[in-house]
Formats: structure tokens, sequence, C-alpha cells
């Protein structure tokens, strides 16, 4: 600690014993007074100003005065600048700190500045103050109407951070180099919590919440119009991608029993979805109505393919079957017409009448290859097949039943 500082607390020790010893008016130690003085002994002194000197330079050291409404002491340096100052007025105490060659200013003896300023009446209660040796306000922390506030300044004078509470209990805001918000985070009466981050301009760019579900994150175009949201939700979690104009665009969600997504045409109705459960997935094309066009399903051991007619019909299949790939032919009315896949002993292709009874069919063979013809009610008329020579047959059978050849 350097000379300066030194005598300053000195004379403030000074200051406290004569206040705490002589002002009540209690026998005391004598005080040694100046240049060859008498030393005295008080039972009471009563001033309205008191000064204390440096014994070498006989420099104003500290002083006390009294002022309507209260009263002040004062500590001064060797340049006579005031160090340190308390003051008591109708509008509370103030204590004022300088620093060497930044006093606190003289011209006013309350609330007076300082580097370091501790008031006790602001209009709502207590302050303390932090300045720059410029005199410009660094960090301030009050108390206001609805709670408290610490503030933090920019050397250009303005506010660069502050954390209060009050309606929202509490909140912390960061402002950018002209004043306008840059994010905040907030403490709502509900219990929730709240990050706000802004543009630029100060339009809101994102705001994550707390809400009942879990949490939320919303995030802002530059004209405030929503762009995506994620949250927590009782079902699980979920994403929705929004376009400029407002209409989401694609979903993505998580439920009971497993994951969807699904991607949004301008007007905002699905053109395509996939799905995951725990039987099953697969992926889905919807037409501008909203009905299937195409659809790709995984279920049990395989999977399908499926073609939609415009009234939602299955138009044509590719699937399995028990012996391998299956491809089915249907009509308008949903009836398989036709048939293409693997049986139980190679390929076989099988043509149907639109009710669904079969006319023909075509299969393979341990021997070769086997072609059936059908009657309009379903009974076989006509086989060719390769026999076991490596010859071709041709059996035949009238409607009656009976075999012809």
């Amino acid at each position: 600690m350097g000379l300066k500082p030194k005598l300053a607390y000195m004379a403030l020790g000074g200051v406290l014993v004569l206040a705490g010893h002589v002002l009540p008016g209690l026998i005391v130690p004598s005080a040694t007074a100046q240049g060859g003085l008498q030393d005295a002994e008080f039972n009471e002194v009563t001033v309205r100003k008191l000064v204390v000197v440096d014994e070498d330079s006989g420099q104003r050291a500290i002083d006390l005065h009294a002022s309507n409404g209260g009263g002040f002491v004062r500590m001064f340096d060797e340049a006579g600048g005031v160090q340190l100052s308390l003051a008591a007025s109708e509008r509370g105490g103030e204590i004022s700190v300088g620093m060497e060659g930044h006093p606190v200013r003289p011209e006013d003896r309350f609330f007076s500045g300082g580097l370091v300023q501790i008031r006790g009446d602001n209009g709502y209660g207590g302050s303390v103050k932090l300045s720059r040796h410029n005199g410009d306000d660094a960090v301030s922390i009050s108390s206001q109407e609805a709670g408290g506030e610490v503030a933090v300044v920019h050397p250009d004078g303005e506010v660069a951070a502050s954390m209060s509470s009050g309606e929202l209990r509490g909140r912390v805001d960061v402002l950018q180099p002209d004043g306008t918000l840059a994010a905040s985070l907030l403490s709502l009466e509900s219990g929730a919590g709240a990050l706000a981050i802004s543009h630029a301009d100060g339009e809101m760019a994102a705001l994550l919440t707390s809400v009942d579900s879990g949490g939320r994150l919303d995030v802002f175009q530059p004209d405030g119009s929503t762009s995506a949201v994620m949250g927590a939700f009782p079902e699980g979690g979920g994403l929705e991608v929004y376009r400029p104009d407002g209409i989401v665009a694609a979903r993505m969600s998580s439920q009971e029993s497993g994951g969807l997504m699904s991607a949004h045409r301008p007007d905002g109705s699905i053109g395509a979805r996939m799905f995951a459960s725990e039987s099953a997935s697969g992926v889905g094309v919807v037409d501008p109505e909203g009905k299937p066009a195409a659809a790709i399903v995984s279920e049990g051991s395989g999977g399908t393919i499926n073609v939609f007619q415009p009234d939602g019909m299955v138009a044509a299949s590719i699937g399995t079957s028990s012996y391998g790939g299956e491809v089915n032919v249907h009509q308008s009315d949903g009836t398989s017409v036709v048939t293409a896949g693997v049986g139980r002993r190679g390929g076989l292709v099988a043509v149907s009448q639109s009710g669904g009874t079969p006319v023909s069919a075509l299969v393979a063979t341990p021997v070769g290859g086997m072609m059936s013809v059908f009657s309009a009610d379903g009974e076989i008329v006509a086989v060719v097949t390769a026999n076991p020579e490596g010859d071709g047959e041709i059996n035949t059978w009238d409607r009656h039943g009976t075999q012809t050849r």
C-alpha cells in the first residue's frame, strides 16, 4: 500500500476514535494537538465542523460537517482531492471511494460520485455504482420497484448487459452495441425458463423454452415468422420446418409405436411419408388429393411395393410369397388379374378374369414347363406339358370334365 492510502486509512482511524470516544462524552485519553499546543480531555464536544490536519504539513486530512438533514465525513489525499466520503441526507446514506489521481468530485458534498458509490436510497432502496476513471458508469447494482437490477455499461455509455428480478421473476439481457437486445434469459412466474436470441435488428431469431411436456426450440426468419420448431411432446419428440410463408414444409416426430417423417407440398398437404413401428416400416407417396399413390412397406419377413390407382385402389404390387418374390397386377376394383412369382417348383404366371377366376397358368415343373387353360367357370380344359422323356403332351377336357385327349 502506498504512502497516500496509508495516511488516508490512518486518518479514518483517527476519526473513528474521535467519533466513538470524544463525541459521546466518554472520558478518553488525551488527544495530542498540533505544533506545541496542549493536550486536552473532554466529556462532551459539540461542533458543526471538525477538521483533522496532517501533523507535518498542516494540510487538511479529514473533515466532519453537519448539514441540513444530515452530515458527512471526507478524507483527502495530499493533493487535496477527496478520496473517501461518507454522507447522510434526507435521501439516505452514501459512501463514495476514489483513487489516486481520480478523487471523488469535491464540488458535490452529497451523492458526489467517485469510482465506487454505495447509497442507502435511490427512490426504491439501496444502490452500488462502480465508475471508470473518467466518471462514466461501469457497473450499477440497484433496487427497483419490482425487484433488483445489475447493469454493466459499455465505455460508450450503452448498457451491455443487465440482470434483474421483477414481474418475470429473473431476467438476464445482453445488448448489442446500439442498445438493441441480443439475447435474454428469463425465468417466468409459471416456473418455466426461456432463452431468446435476437437478430441484429432486434427481431427474435430463436427462442428456447421449457413447457409442461419438456423443452422447445423455435427458430424464426428475419421477418419474425417461424422457420422451424423442435420440441418434446407427451408422445415423444418432434421437429417441424416451415416455408417463408409460414406453411409447414416437413415434419419429423416420434410416437409410442415408432417414428414418423413427412414432406409437404406448398399448400401444406402431405406429399410423402416415412414411418417405422415395432411390426412394420415403410415409405408412402400421396397424391394432391391426399390419396396414396405408391408405398414401400416392410412387414414380417418380407417387403411390398404397391402402386395405387387414382381412387386409392391397388393397381400393382411387388411382394414376397412363401417361395420367393411375387408381382400382382390388379383391375380397377382391386382384384388381382395377373400374378407372376415363384411357386413350389419354380416360376409361375397366372391370368384371371375380372372376377378373379383363373383362365390360364404357366408354371415350372421338375421335368419342364406346364401351361393350363381354364373355362369361364374355372374348370380346367387343356394342359400342355413336357413329360419326363422330354416330349410334349397335350391334354384336353370337355365342358363335362371328360378328357378328350
